[in-house]
């Protein structure tokens, strides 16, 4: 089993899988739930709601997508983070990460569309920054 987090959404979103480019990213997620190869969890659910935007409705007409974190899942966390301690991550990020309300106040949904500060935080220190999308064609163009 996979847990999708709401940035895989959120980018899905904004730039490659948009709802009306790669509908069938949403349907292959969806398929996924169903066989019970991914899941999600409220916190992410949460946050996807407060937008105003077709991913916000999405999350809201799928509430079995996104599960309550239970009893099970708090006692893997602190391996998790131990593993995410040696990765030589930054430790803003790992702050972000073992936070026990998700991104901090003062980076909203907005600020992660804009594939900034959220995406660099999570990379380990020295990694090199992803190619600028806008330069990237889509698949499927014809170009390459």
């Amino acid at each position: 089993m996979h847990l999708v987090d709401a940035n895989v959404l959120i980018e899905a979103k904004n730039r490659y899988y948009a709802f009306d480019i790669a509908p069938g990213f949403w349907a292959w997620l969806e398929q996924g739930h169903r066989t019970g190869k991914l899941i999600s969890i409220d916190a992410v659910r949460d946050e996807l709601v407060q937008g105003d935007d077709e991913l916000a409705e999405w999350a809201r007409g799928r509430r079995d997508f996104f599960l309550p974190i239970d009893q099970l899942t708090v006692q893997r966390f602190r391996p998790l983070s131990d593993w995410a301690r040696h990765q030589n991550y930054r430790q803003s990020a790992l702050n972000e990460f073992s936070s026990d309300r998700g991104l901090p106040p003062d980076r909203t949904r907005d600020r992660a569309r804009r594939h900034g500060d959220h995406q660099r935080a999570a990379q380990p220190a020295g990694a090199e920054a992803s190619e600028d999308p806008r330069r990237l064609r889509r698949h499927g163009s014809g170009d390459r």
